[in-house]
């Protein structure tokens, strides 16, 4: 594994080999970067008048009110915050404008836009996470790979049902092969995006939640020694590196976002947008409010837009604050934020899109203004009887323990995301250091010499990953040539492992284990085969997967 990587760097702190990788991938993927790929690099004549191409700087205003009424207003105004990052100067998103869309036009109707597909770049983190990691060594829990998310997939109703989504898909996927991303991920309608290659994995937005009368007790007792303010521009170093601290700590896979990208997503985005988040500091104050000039950053908070939901909760390393004061101090906050935050972002998410004004010599999003027949009535100052919140923060969270259950008495179930991986190869490739470092922290096959295949028959292998361990090292990853027969194998003194479909993509991210695969039928093979993925892919927490889109 890499050498201890310093979060915070200076003159003074070599930057490690680790966080150069991290920056190099950053990099490359930003939509500064003039070697990237290009998406979509020659129009598609898809017959009857119809043309695929990548959508222009002309194309905003038409698109964003395409995806407005295709999806939802707010859908609409994001499209309006990635498209065009020009209108967001000091916070364009770090790799997506409007070279990142698809659309398809019809010629025969002034090229109306009918049908459209977009893309956003990330990198995520992939490792072991490590209970004791700091900010000096964090990054040395695993790798960072490149993944592409596609979002904001619609066609217009008459042009329903004659394959256009599989055109934008298959150009989509084309760019993410050509950036080097071995998966893509999309969050969407249950199991419309398996016919596409995407398989259900990992999990998504569980978590807890609370009502106003279950909160009561620590809104009594909130202790004025912890206040909640907004954050700042100044405030994102400190959120890149709690959250990179703490994800390391507990995610086996998380989105990771660097300055450029923070601060597109604070400053960057209409409230009333999809792609909208709001954050807030917890500051420890020694002294009095009113007197207290030296406040200590504690954690910080991170609330979707779109739902009211507590979307990230970390605690930042002082000796001034434990888990139980963050949570108590956030919840107590959590009514007042709705009351007076998200009746105001209601307005705007319910209200029919517009294209937002600018204030003038800023560049900045000014709010919408309403008609008077889009008016919303002024919030009272109470919340209703049935007010809910919820903390998705994944299924566990130590948010969770560190109050009692009675405050949030609600539950979540997870939902799943949507994850395609075209190649068990290429994606083994990439996570090879993390793999190494699970077979050696293993007691029983720290040593182990061993040679297998993972298949999706048990009789053909052709294509398929041939693994090759040594003395507990990873000592290769050949592809079997096409005809290879599962026999072959055996014969050659291997094994294998054969999963159904895509449901390797399952135990690749952590979400099931070989075990349980084969418990529900979808994994069959040599036990020891079985019993070694198990070390190799365990059941990971993923908590902060996000698309920041």
């Amino acid at each position: 594994m890499p050498a201890a990587v310093p979060h915070l760097t200076g003159p003074q702190i070599p930057i490690s080999d680790a966080q150069t990788a991290l920056n190099k991938l950053h990099s490359f993927i930003s939509r500064k970067n003039l070697s990237r790929p290009l998406l979509c690099p020659h129009p598609i004549n898809l017959g009857n008048g119809l043309l695929l191409r990548r959508a222009e700087p002309g194309d905003k205003e038409e698109l964003a009110a395409f995806n407005a009424r295709i999806h939802f207003p707010s859908g609409g105004r994001g499209t309006f915050d990635l498209f065009s990052p020009s209108d967001f100067e000091g916070a364009e998103h770090p790799t997506t404008d409007h070279s990142c869309f698809t659309v398809v036009v019809d010629a025969s109707k002034d090229n109306k836009i009918v049908s459209s597909v977009w893309s956003v770049p990330q990198i995520w983190y992939y490792g072991n996470p490590d209970t004791l990691a700091t900010k000096m060594n964090a990054l040395d829990t695993g790798v960072p790979i490149v993944v592409v998310r596609p979002e904001g997939v619609g066609t217009e109703e008459e042009y329903r049902g004659h394959g256009l989504i599989k055109k934008h898909m298959d150009v989509h996927h084309d760019w993410a092969r050509a950036l080097g991303s071995p998966l893509q991920f999309i969050g969407g309608m249950p199991q419309y995006y398996c016919r596409f290659g995407y398989e259900c994995a990992p999990e998504r937005n569980a978590g807890v939640g609370g009502t106003l009368a279950s909160l009561e007790p620590l809104i009594k007792k909130r202790d004025p020694k912890f206040r909640v303010r907004k954050a700042t521009l100044d405030d994102v170093d400190f959120i890149m590196t709690t959250m990179r601290v703490n994800s390391c700590r507990r995610d086996g896979i998380w989105t990771d976002v660097d300055l450029v990208g923070w601060k597109s997503i604070m400053k960057g985005r209409q409230e009333g947008s999809f792609t909208a988040y709001l954050h807030y500091i917890v500051e420890y104050l020694d002294d009095s409010p009113e007197i207290c000039e030296d406040a200590v950053r504690v954690g910080f908070c991170e609330f979707k837009s779109y739902s009211g939901n507590i979307h990230r909760l970390e605690l930042a390393d002082t000796d001034v604050a434990s888990w139980e004061d963050l949570t108590s101090a956030v919840l107590s906050f959590v009514p007042q934020f709705h009351l007076e935050i998200m009746s105001r972002v209601k307005k705007q998410i319910q209200a029919a899109y517009k294209a937002p004004a600018r204030l003038e010599g800023t560049g900045e999003p000014t709010t919408p203004a309403f008609s008077d027949e889009e008016k919303v009535k002024e919030s009272e100052n109470y919340l209703s009887s049935n007010w809910q919140f919820f903390l998705t923060l994944g299924s566990w969270h130590p948010a969770y323990q560190s109050v009692a259950s009675a405050r949030l008495p609600l539950k979540r179930e997870a939902y799943y995301w949507f994850t395609r991986i075209e190649s068990v190869q290429s994606f083994l490739e990439s996570v090879v250091p993390v793999l190494n470092d699970r077979l050696r922290r293993s007691l029983t096959f720290s040593r182990v010499t061993f040679t297998f295949s993972i298949t999706k028959s048990d009789y053909n292998a052709g294509g398929a990953p041939l693994i090759k361990i040594v003395q507990g090292k990873i000592a290769s990853i050949d592809t079997l040539p096409l005809g290879t027969k599962v026999d072959s194998v055996i014969e050659n003194g291997g094994q294998f492992v054969a999963f159904q479909g895509n449901t390797a993509t399952r135990m690749l991210l952590g979400y099931r284990t070989a075990s349980e695969l084969k418990v529900n039928g979808d994994a069959y093979g040599y036990p020891k085969c079985i019993t070694v993925l198990d070390v190799l892919f365990p059941k990971m927490a993923n908590d902060y997967i996000v698309g920041y889109d």
